[in-house]
């Protein structure tokens, strides 16, 4: 049958030009994982990422070439992810069992800054000539809006919480004052504060790592 010789043809002309160039059948969870290998960033923020590209990119698009991902493809996937995420975190409830829970547009647009860099090493590595996650529209993060407490109100917080542990109440207090985060608060220590010039060196954060 010449129609069935020609399509097997075509196949094993398509094997030689991937045993001739791997790298071109290298899939996106290849090239995510050999990115993560190489990648310059704190160990927190690894550990991030590596949970997102587990529950989230690994699940779209791990198994596909990296040379078929399209910057649809990931426009639709950012798309769906904000509106649900039952394909990753598995959740069931309901008759039909699915849940319908958004990711915060900031989570998402996390995995455009992860999924952009590696497709560059990508493309400096030979592995495909552009960058699909270029071309795509990164999430947009809606401005924030903070409701802060009024001055009454911190005042309320604060004379409840030393009447309650002072020490709870000098955290809530350097909080307030300096605007630092948690992971900055917690890692004071003595030799950071100067009590002759009145000054607080915010020198080092603590960070809690999952294991």
């Amino acid at each position: 049958n010449p129609a069935e010789a020609e399509k097997l043809r075509t196949k094993f002309l398509a094997q030689v030009d991937e045993n001739r160039h791997p790298k071109k059948s290298a899939t996106v969870g290849q090239v995510l994982d050999r990115y993560m290998s190489v990648a310059s960033i704190d160990e927190s923020t690894a550990e991030r990422y590596e949970e997102l590209i587990r529950l989230y990119l690994k699940p779209a698009f791990g198994k596909l070439k990296v040379s078929k991902l399209t910057a649809e493809m990931l426009e639709l996937l950012y798309a769906r992810l904000q509106r649900c995420k039952e394909q990753c975190e598995g959740k069931r409830s309901g008759k039909d069992g699915h849940q319908c829970e958004p990711l915060a547009p900031a989570t998402v647009r996390k995995m455009h800054f992860i999924i952009r860099p590696a497709l560059d090493r990508a493309v400096r590595w030979d592995y495909i000539s552009a960058n699909v996650a270029a071309l795509a529209e990164r999430p947009k993060v809606p401005p924030a809006n903070p409701d802060p407490l009024t001055a009454k109100e911190a005042a309320r917080v604060l004379n409840r919480a030393w009447a309650m542990d002072p020490d709870w109440a000098t955290f809530l207090w350097l909080a307030m004052v300096t605007g630092c985060r948690r992971g900055e608060l917690v890692g004071l220590q003595w030799v950071n504060v100067d009590f002759t010039a009145q000054i607080l060196t915010v020198a080092f954060s603590e960070q809690q790592l999952k294991r």
